[in-house]
């Protein structure tokens, strides 16, 4: 009797877990969610000075320019609204010439960092980019196709201090260089602050 009850009972969980277990539709979201969960969380610490920047691309494809507009320069960074997630920010970066560009990277991230607008109205880096991490690093190339796309996560951090942020992304060997639109966030006034034991690896991507 009892290895029937036994047996019955084990069939009845293996019955629980298939009804949990069944496959899940995949979609945009949850690929970008996936995407955040393996990026480095943003620190909820205070922050005494700038922090090494990280940022990972992902879902390459081609876009509609028509829903784009135009832009100044032959990339446009801007902040995909429609995808959100806690601690990041979406922003997508988008070729809109008629010819492919080539972005660096490093370490499966663009090599990119975010300034901010201090008191006095100055845009200074609240993050650094190290091309040297110590155990060897990866340098390769992102060609973006004419009117394609890529998405990026921006880390948001916490602080006392309200005000414009953008990024900067660095290009190619030509060391051109490209801006974001303006957008509002919050940073602790450390971040301001170069780090005391700055790396001769250190840049600002000028």
């Amino acid at each position: 009797m009892k290895n029937v009850f036994g047996l019955m009972l084990g069939i009845g969980l293996i019955g629980l877990l298939a009804l949990n277990l069944h496959p899940q539709e995949e979609n945009n979201t949850s690929q970008v969610n996936a995407t955040l969960l393996s990026s480095p969380r943003p620190t909820q610490e205070v922050l005494k000075e700038q922090t090494v920047a990280w940022y990972k691309y992902f879902d390459l494809k081609e876009i509609n320019p028509q829903s784009q507009g135009k832009s100044p320069t032959s990339l446009l960074i801007k902040a995909e609204k429609k995808q959100t997630q806690e601690g990041f920010v979406i922003f997508k970066v988008m070729n809109l010439s008629n010819q492919p560009q080539t972005l660096k990277t490093q370490d499966g991230s663009l090599i990119m960092i975010q300034e901010a607008l201090n008191s006095e109205g100055e845009w200074l880096p609240i993050e650094y980019w190290d091309y040297d991490w110590g155990l060897g690093s990866e340098f390769s190339q992102l060609e973006l196709q004419s009117q394609h796309s890529v998405m990026i996560t921006v880390p948001k951090f916490e602080g006392d201090f309200e005000t414009k942020l953008r990024l900067k992304l660095k290009m190619n060997e030509s060391q051109e260089v490209v801006y974001s639109e303006e957008f509002k966030g919050i940073v602790n006034l450390g971040q301001f602050n170069t780090p005391l034991k700055a790396k001769k690896t250190m840049s600002y991507l000028k």
